[in-house]
């Protein structure tokens, strides 16, 4: 047990190193007196009994030190001493340090928030059991687009699969309804599942159970499941659960779900859909969702599938209007769209942390010229050069700890506020947080960032050539590390030059979104959102007259839909005596609106007329169809008189009046949209979901707000109402691109930041090295203004390096973008000339300090210092 007892005094000798010194230090001083007792009894006077004493035991110095190294463990007490060396050499320089923990800060805070948010919205499993398993299933046109499967075709893929253990759907898009509880009435947003939904997600109710095939079967009794938050907040969480009052029908809550379960947003209720199921098959109403089996493979499942929709073809014809399907895992359906953006933005994070670390070891490097001296001198007295290194990489050390710190700190703060402000941007958001997994993603940066900011300047200052150091000679060693310099600070600017590149591109496309010409007058509208009490066109005009005699309000109207809200799809329409077999040549979506519709939203009536009161339920059905329908189902002739039919309209026939002006109804990415238009009384059961009034005002809509809701709960004191701003929907429409447009920005802020603190720091340093040199020029009759202008020259001289190759670098960089601009080319010439002139006026600033520092050095103190 010798070597244990040996590792236990090593170990031991790691602490209570105080205690144990004091103890060695008294067992010294007694072995001391011993035997300079010896020596005086021997006869020796006490002066010369004490030096023969120190003789025969040895300096005790060495053997404090001998013994140390026998009860601790050498290397340890090495790297304390280097790591209070680097402490205190930091606090002598504290401009420095704080200037260093800030660079770090900021690279690391921000890499490690995009990392958070990519791991959260892509890399992280969905919250269901075993969410790897979960699908979703869709039809494949003939044109190989992708379309959301009818009923008809879902039912067979229910009964005829072998490939999955479930199989469920969900209606297309979340619904807003009004629903009782108790005397309260309230807005919530619902969503019709199928059976099995709940059991195919692997997901288990909170209390309760999950619907039958009875409930959801036509016939069924009414029944609901609801969300833990609307359980716990709207129901007092009572129980037994009870029943709500959806309408005029009163539903049986069955379940609650867990707390904090989500399916597509903050839903509240979920309903049976399959009361009454569509019978045809190309009615694109449903989207499925399956758990593939234990050990199937996702292109086992893929291979199934296509054979089933060709069996289903050669059976139904082409009334499937599906050759085959497309089988695609659950995350990616989700978020799958949001790869490109937010591999965009972790990419700039990783530059901004580049940026960073370019700075320190530009920075390390600088100052590795004012510490030369100590280092040679050091050298020159023996210390090996591994020690040094292992000093100089301790206190890099201690600076990438504090910096991780702070910017774990920063990361906190950046998910917090991203957290809060972009859950309404990206999916997923919501779930964002600092987690163990981030925790370590900052933990390998600081290793990689550690090793990259430490070694290199520490092996650079250790190396360096001990007699020109010690003399003061500019050798070659200053010019390569000047070359380094320069590299490393055109290196920062070209990163910078392809965010502030980006940036300005996501800036323009949002500006082009905000500004494009829709086809509508979008601004100065307020909205009123509700879902109606019945479908009496004579209450839609009822509650319209009393919002249109708001003192303030010029116009009013009401749509089923909101521009640009992605609450409708496009539908085949047909003419009279086409067949049913065959590939529509038209496709529009469909919305009914008030007479008031067009003028409140200034969308002209091309041909034709608007609608009118007299367009009524008794009346001929009627339509207004954009120029495009005009233009693909009669080409060349007249549509006034023409008549229409599509899904949307019940096998019902339409006669179009009038042609309205191409208008940007779904979103502002999509450009013209084909639309038809009925008239809201002719088709009021279009509007059970939702109705909106649309109120034209002549200042601002927002001050009139108040006014609007106090208007309306006079007119209907019983109905929930959402108000809003028309223009803000179209900022919602572009949610993608804002995030990164605020994303790109502020890296591209921080990265022209540190590019001035690089540039900055560097001719600072330069400066300081220089100073003798300026100063005998000075002497011989240079002006401050000549120096000056050197020193800017040298820093415009490395900008424009950088600028250069960032430009470069950017005309490739920017192909990522390509897919989320609008209204700009990836190349634009004005986006990259601006960046480079940026960059170059951040260079000069950056270089002023120093150059005007430069020039008030006095030539005889520094000649004389020398």
């Amino acid at each position: 047990m010798a070597w244990f007892h040996a590792i236990r005094e090593r170990l031991g000798g790691m602490f209570r190193g105080g205690a144990r010194d004091r103890a060695l230090a008294e067992e010294i001083r007694h072995h001391l007196e011993l035997e300079t007792a010896r020596q005086i009894e021997r006869g020796h006077p006490p002066e010369r009994a004490r030096a023969l004493a120190r003789a025969r035991f040895g300096n005790p110095e060495w053997v404090s030190e001998d013994t140390r190294d026998e009860r601790g463990i050498p290397l340890a007490r090495g790297i304390g001493n280097d790591l209070r060396w680097a402490i205190r050499s930091l606090r002598k320089q504290p401009g420095f340090t704080a200037l260093a923990l800030f660079t770090l800060a900021l690279g690391i805070g921000v890499t490690t928030a995009a990392f958070a948010v990519l791991d959260t919205v892509l890399l992280r499993p969905l919250p269901y059991a075993e969410s790897g398993r979960l699908v979703v299933i869709r039809e494949r046109a003939v044109d190989r687009s992708v379309m959301f499967p009818s009923y008809p075709n879902f039912a067979d893929w229910r009964e005829r699969t072998r490939s999955f253990d479930g199989v469920a759907s969900w209606q297309t898009f979340p619904r807003s309804q009004t629903v009782s509880v108790g005397t309260e009435r309230l807005r919530v947003v619902s969503l019709g599942v199928s059976r099995r939904f709940f059991e195919v997600l692997g997901v288990r109710p909170f209390l309760g159970r999950t619907f039958t095939d009875l409930e959801n079967a036509l016939g069924g009794p009414p029944v609901v499941m609801v969300s833990h938050a609307f359980w716990a907040t709207q129901m007092a969480g009572r129980t037994p659960l009870g029943s709500i009052d959806l309408g005029a029908t009163s539903a049986e809550v069955v379940g609650v779900l867990p707390p904090g379960f989500e399916f597509l947003g903050k839903t509240e209720l979920f309903l049976p859909h399959e009361r009454g199921p569509g019978t045809v098959r190309n009615a694109h109403n449903y989207i499925v969702i399956a758990r593939l089996a234990p050990n199937t493979p996702l292109q086992t499942a893929q291979t199934e599938m296509t054979v089933l929709s060709q069996s289903l073809l050669a059976v139904h014809g082409s009334a499937t209007q599906a050759v085959d399907a497309d089988v695609q895992p659950l995350r990616e359906y989700l978020v799958g769209s949001y790869r490109t953006l937010l591999a965009v933005v972790f990419g700039a994070a990783a530059l901004v942390l580049l940026i960073a670390c370019t700075n320190l070891v530009s920075a390390q490097l600088a100052r590795g010229l004012t510490r030369g001296r100590d280092v040679a001198i050091r050298t020159a007295l023996g210390a090996p050069r591994f020690r040094l290194v292992r000093q100089l990489a301790v206190e890099s050390t201690v600076l990438t700890g504090g910096g991780t710190i702070l910017g774990i700190a920063l990361a906190l703060a950046v998910v917090r506020t991203v957290r809060l402000f972009g859950s309404a941007l990206v999916p997923r958001l919501g779930e964002l947080a600092v987690d163990f997994r981030t925790l370590a993603f900052a933990a390998l940066v600081a290793v990689i960032t550690m090793g990259f900011v430490g070694f290199y300047p520490a092996l650079r200052l250790a190396g360096g050539n001990i007699i020109d150091t010690l003399r003061g000679v500019r050798g070659p060693g200053l010019v390569v590390r000047t070359v380094v310099w320069r590299m490393l600070v055109g290196f920062q600017v070209a990163i910078a030059v392809v965010l502030v590149v980006g940036s300005a591109l996501l800036i323009r496309t949002l500006g082009n979104i905000m500004s494009a010409d829709t086809g509508l007058n979008v601004r100065g509208v307020a909205t009123a959102n509700y879902i109606p009490r019945d479908l009496q066109p004579q209450e839609f005009e009822r509650i319209r007259t009393e919002l249109a005699a708001i003192p303030g309000v010029t116009g009013a109207a009401l749509a089923n839909r909101l521009p640009f809200a992605w609450s409708s799809y496009s539908a085949p329409v047909r003419r009279p005596g086409d067949p049913g077999d065959r590939d529509w040549p038209a496709l529009a979506g469909f919305r009914v609106v008030s007479p008031e519709y067009f003028g409140v939203l200034e969308q002209p009536i091309l041909k034709g007329r608007g609608f009118t009161p007299d367009d009524r339920a008794v009346s001929q059905p009627v339509a207004i169809i954009t120029p495009g329908i005009a233009e693909q189902l009669w080409p060349g002739e007249d549509p006034i008189g023409k008549q229409i039919s599509s899904n949307y309209m019940f096998d019902r026939w339409l006669t179009v009046v009038g042609v309205a002006a191409e208008a940007s109804h779904w979103s502002m990415a999509r450009g013209g949209q084909n639309e038809i238009f009925a008239p809201l009384a002719q088709a009021p059961q279009e509007a059970r979901f939702q109705l909106t009034a649309l109120l034209r005002t002549r200042g601002e809509p927002r001050a009139l707000l108040p006014a609007v809701r106090a208007r309306f709960r006079q007119a209907a004191p019983d109905l929930p109402v959402q108000l809003g701003i028309l223009e803000d929907v179209i900022e919602r429409s572009a949610a993608d691109r804002r995030f990164a447009m605020l994303a790109l920005t502020l890296f591209g802020s921080v990265a022209l930041l540190l590019a001035g603190v690089g540039i900055y720091g560097v001719m600072s340093y330069t400066v300081a090295v220089r100073s003798q040199e300026i100063g005998v020029r000075m002497a011989l009759g240079a002006t401050p203004w000549a120096v000056q202008a050197q020193i800017l020259r040298r820093a415009l001289f490395m900008a424009a390096g950088g600028v250069a190759a960032g430009t470069l670098a950017g005309l490739f960089a920017t192909r990522y973008l390509q897919s989320i601009l609008y209204g700009v080319t990836r190349l634009d010439p004005a986006v990259f000339a601006a960046s480079g002139g940026i960059l170059l006026l951040t260079a000069l600033l950056g270089a002023y300090l120093p150059a005007r520092r430069s020039s008030r050095i006095d030539p005889l103190t520094t000649i004389r210092a020398d």
